[in-house]
Formats: C-alpha cells, sequence, structure tokens
C-alpha cells in the first residue's frame, strides 16, 4: 500500500552540536529566517528541535544535512526543509569544486572523479587533495602559473582562505592548518584572481513559492586585514532561472548565471543523492596574471547563508505581487552593534557577537 502523501506541519530550526554556525549573530539570524519560512508556508514556528523528534517539520537547519541522518529525521526530499542533503560530507563543501592533483590521489569514499572534468572551464583552474604531501606537490605545480589561493573547504564567509606566491609560503600555509583537517575534509587549491567580482546567483524553494536570483557580494576588511562577506545586492525573479533570464540582465550577471546553471547541473548528476531546496553559487569574475578576464564557481551553498536575508526579502514582495518583474533586494552585516537601520528593512542581529564582535545584521528591499 503506498504511504499517504505528507506536507509539514510546522517549521522548526535543527542545530548539531558540531555545526559550524557557532556565531550568535548566525544563529539569530537562521531564527528570524524560520519565522519567516513559517508565516509564508502559514504553519507554526516551533524553535530548534531536537534529532529525535519526528513530527513532520520544515526544517531551517544550521548546515548542510546528510542523506541518512535527514531521512531518520523525516526529511526525504526539498519539500521538507530549507536546505539540502548530500548523500557524504565532502558534497557540501568546497572540495568538490575541483578535481583530484592526479589519478590514484587520495580521495574520501563516495568521491566522484569524472565531476572536475564535467565542470571544466565553469570553475577556475585549481584541485582538491587529501593528503598534506599531495597538496604541496599540486601547489608547487600550480605555483608555476602564477599566485595559488589555498582555501578550507568548510571555512564561510570568505574565511579560511591565504594567498601564496612561492613555495616557502605554500608550505606555510598548509603547515597551519589545523591538525588532520587536511586528511578529514581536504583542502583546496586554486588560481587567484584580482580585480574581482564576486556575485551570488542561486535559487530558492519554499513549498509552493520558488525564485532565482542574481547578485554582487561586498566585502570588508578586518583589522586583521582578512576580507570577509559584508552583504549582497540581489535581483530576484518568481521562478527558474529560465525566468530570471527572460529579463534583460548586463552581460557579465548573464554569464555568472550561465556558469551557475552548469555547476548546478553537472553535481546533481554527478551525485544522484543530493537534493536542496537553496542552491546558492558564488561566481568570480575578475583578472589572472596575464590579464586575461576569468569566470568561475568558487564554491556552493545548499544551507541558508549571508543572501537569505535578501531571498526573503524578495520572497515576501513576490507573493504579496505576483506580477512577473525584477524586485531587488540586500542583505548587510556592519561591523558596528549601533549601526543605524533604515526604514522598513528586518533587523536580524544587532549587538556584541562573542565570535564575531560587533555586528548589525538587516535586510530589505530597494526602491
Amino acid at each position: 500500500m503506498q504511504a499517504p502523501h505528507r506536507f509539514p506541519t510546522a517549521v522548526a530550526t535543527f542545530t548539531r552540536s558540531d555545526d559550524l554556525l557557532v556565531n550568535v549573530h548566525d544563529r539569530r539570524a537562521r531564527d528570524r529566517l524560520a519565522q519567516g519560512a513559517a508565516a509564508l508556508l502559514g504553519l507554526p514556528f516551533l524553535g530548534d528541535r531536537g534529532e529525535d523528534d519526528r513530527e513532520d517539520v520544515f526544517l531551517v537547519p544550521a548546515d548542510t544535512l546528510l542523506v541518512d541522518e535527514a531521512a531518520a529525521m523525516g526529511v526525504r526530499n526539498d519539500r521538507f526543509l530549507w536546505g539540502g542533503a548530500a548523500p557524504f560530507a565532502h558534497v557540501a563543501t568546497k572540495a568538490i569544486s575541483h578535481g583530484l592533483p592526479w589519478l590514484g590521489a587520495r580521495a574520501p569514499a563516495g568521491w566522484n572523479s569524472a565531476l572536475g572534468d564535467a565542470l571544466g572551464d565553469a570553475v577556475l583552474t585549481g584541485v582538491t587533495a587529501f593528503d598534506p604531501d599531495e597538496a604541496l606537490a599540486a601547489g608547487r605545480a600550480l605555483l608555476q602559473f602564477g599566485p595559488v589561493r589555498v582555501k578550507q573547504v568548510r571555512a564561510t564567509g570568505g574565511r579560511g582562505q591565504t594567498v601564496v606566491t612561492a613555495p616557502d609560503t605554500l608550505e606555510a600555509a598548509l603547515r597551519d592548518q589545523p591538525d588532520g583537517q587536511i586528511a578529514a575534509f581536504g583542502i583546496v587549491l586554486e588560481e587567484n584572481l584580482t580585480d574581482v567580482e564576486t556575485y551570488s546567483v542561486g535559487t530558492t524553494v519554499l513549498g509552493s513559492h520558488r525564485i532565482a536570483y542574481w547578485g554582487l557580494q561586498r566585502l570588508a576588511r578586518l583589522h586583521d586585514g582578512e576580507e570577509v562577506y559584508a552583504g549582497s545586492d540581489l535581483d530576484v525573479a518568481l521562478g527558474g532561472y529560465e525566468d530570471l533570464l527572460a529579463f534583460d540582465l548586463p552581460l557579465k550577471a548573464r554569464a555568472a548565471v550561465e556558469m551557475a546553471r552548469r555547476y548546478d547541473r553537472e553535481t546533481f548528476a554527478a551525485y544522484p543523492g543530493l537534493f536542496a531546496s537553496r542552491r546558492n553559487y558564488d561566481v568570480i569574475i575578475g583578472k589572472d596574471r596575464n590579464g586575461a578576464t576569468r569566470t568561475g564557481v568558487l564554491e556552493q551553498s545548499w544551507r541558508i547563508g549571508g543572501a537569505s536575508g535578501a531571498e526573503m526579502a524578495a520572497l515576501e514582495a513576490l507573493v504579496r505581487d505576483r506580477t512577473p518583474r525584477l524586485v531587488r533586494s540586500f542583505t548587510m552585516e556592519v561591523r558596528d552593534e549601533a549601526a543605524e537601520i533604515p526604514p522598513g528593512a528586518t533587523l536580524y542581529y544587532q549587538g556584541v557577537d562573542p565570535v564575531a564582535g560587533p555586528m548589525t545584521k538587516y535586510a530589505g528591499l530597494r526602491p
């Protein structure tokens, strides 16, 4: 007998004990986003739930779930979460954006070696390594063609990245990685671009509501010199990529959307068990060492992220008025606990985060 068709009856957040979403401002923002999702879905919000809860809830997890983990909580497809579920842990990280250094290089169980070739020029020149010695050898080879960016695969918001220009700085960057991290999660080594613009491109589905968007990210430089995510400006359309591309987009934006579509198509084909209601891709456009323009997807995000506040603002506006149009929305992360909030914006956090320091986060619509 066929199982009855199930629907969520409430919305809840979910956080593992080892999730990376440890900042207070991220947790507060996720709670506010979950409340917004509950309002759009017409469901009550329950707050945080435990792994053993069995209600038919719509989950807003802190990170991408594993497929088996999601199934144990009743989440078997993208109708039951704002985020995603991956068949293997590495699929949820930057690691899958590049192939291995060479045939026979170390890789985790479930690694799809064909994906790197399938992505082709949709990503920058680079490799993913799961062995420190292999990472060093691969990095030295890449350095012959210019500076290399060393990237921790689970870091978010632009953190955990170092640009190296010589073998000795490469060795130091790899030596500075936390013990066992490369073997456990991998490390990305990628050509470094200059004069860059970073685009956010993606789709989000909440219940019967679907949007597609493109936008530009803003960066802020911290006191230690590290550049971190500071917000996004998005152009958002009802529907999927084809609906977004029906509008008259700037040439660079159109190129970024097409790159993201290709990355999306190839990764979901490479890992059939993967499902996600939020599919966000960071696409970079910049200059290589020879001054040539290069474009490529940097990473994917199958969980709520920095641009989700702007997505929610646009969703709320488009649900109110479903006339085909582009809505312009924004999200801001200001390193100031007393920053002024513009009229009509939604406040997600304001205060001094114990980890990130002074912070004000808000989102809204552009005129």
